[in-house]
């Protein structure tokens, strides 16, 4: 983990991260039913790409806690690195921009309310082809 956030460590000092990792890590595992070795998995799997693409560790942590209630730590991370692999075009098919004005991917509830005001309940079968064909 540390490869992957050095900059936020080196920048904080690493005791201090690691204490804010610790703690992240354990309230992920409480709150979605998780464990250290599938969160692991999943934050191997995404790499840097989401650090990269400016979305913070505690997003980061519920995005893949989220993910990895429902199925495996590589599987969630594999689908969280798609997301970043496919939002450009993806975006551009719906016609919508999920960056901020520098760049920075929007964090992901502003996603999710952005996609549901265009497409509506996004759990209906007509709104999982369209994010699936963008």
């Amino acid at each position: 983990m540390y490869n992957l956030f050095k900059d936020q460590a080196d920048a904080m000092g690493k005791s201090q991260w690691v204490e804010k990792m610790g703690g992240q890590t354990a309230l992920a595992v409480q709150l979605f039913r998780t464990d250290g070795a599938q969160l692991k998995d999943a934050f191997k799997e995404v790499g840097a790409i989401a650090t990269t693409a400016g979305v913070d560790l505690a997003e980061q942590f519920a995005v893949i806690g989220t993910l990895s209630s429902t199925m495996e730590g590589g599987d969630a991370g594999g689908m969280y690195k798609a997301l970043f692999e496919n939002i450009g075009a993806g975006s551009e098919k719906l016609g919508m921009k999920f960056t901020d004005q520098n760049g920075k991917l929007l964090p992901m509830l502003d996603i999710l309310d952005k996609l549901q005001g265009k497409l509506g309940d996004l759990t209906t079968a007509a709104a999982g082809t369209a994010l699936t064909d963008a």
